[in-house]
């Protein structure tokens, strides 16, 4: 391994290592107040509960929209998904037919760097969420709803552009988040599964961030590689 790849991948570790340590603390301050939610790491997954409540669910959505973003932040991806239904879960023991569900659907149908809601979840956030902005959920080409981590970001971009916006905390942190999925993408041309979603992710970026934004927008188009010339 070279030195610059070894320390690229020192780095999205020490950061992967970073966020979840910062998400598992929220578990000390909310497990009595928010809806009993409860956390988990282990290896390359991160295991998320709350309670079967409106409120539990939109704490749990903004939880893996937040996680989600921090990660892609630091070059690393995350797929996942959402079900409904008995669960134990502590800080030392899970398990329960909610898990199973949900992991059949991360392996199965999530597939792309995207966090899939199973039907009993989705037909909650239907049921509970009129006019709400944040959080969204997106219908898939290939069907499934899957959370939409970038609503905020499509916003940013369709604010009034002032230098102080441009230098925003939010803007800079949407910009990085840009330059992964680029990175990314073009360092995965060599990997055909892998780079297939890169340009998933790319893809979505582009339809729901980018597209229709005016020319001075921070948020630009991610750059397919076979729209180069080479």
């Amino acid at each position: 391994m070279r030195k610059t790849e070894q320390y690229t991948t020192n780095k999205r570790y020490d950061a992967l290592v970073k966020t979840l340590t910062e998400i598992g603390s929220f578990n000390e301050d909310t497990i009595n107040e928010r809806d009993d939610f409860q956390f988990q790491s282990f290896s390359d997954s991160v295991i998320m509960s709350t309670a079967a409540t409106h409120t539990g669910l939109l704490h749990l959505l903004y939880l893996i929209s937040n996680l989600s973003l921090r990660l892609l932040s630091n070059g690393l991806l995350m797929r996942g998904a959402i079900a409904k239904g008995k669960l134990h879960h502590d800080q030392f023991v899970m398990f329960g037919p909610a898990f199973l569900v949900a992991y059949n659907i991360e392996t199965n149908i999530a597939k792309y760097p995207r966090v899939v809601l199973s039907r009993e979840v989705y037909q909650d956030f239907r049921r509970l969420t009129p006019g709400l902005k944040f959080p969204q959920i997106l219908l898939a080409d290939d069907g499934p709803p899957y959370l939409h981590v970038f609503a905020g970001f499509k916003m940013l971009n369709e604010a009034p552009v002032t230098p102080d916006y441009l230098n925003s905390e939010e803007v800079l942190f949407a910009q990085t988040c840009q330059r992964s999925i680029q990175n990314l993408l073009d360092d995965s041309i060599h990997e055909p599964s892998h780079y297939e979603k890169l340009r998933w992710l790319a893809i979505y970026w582009n339809g729901t961030v980018a597209s229709g934004a005016a020319a001075d927008a921070p948020l630009k188009m991610i750059v397919l590689p076979v729209s180069r010339n080479v």
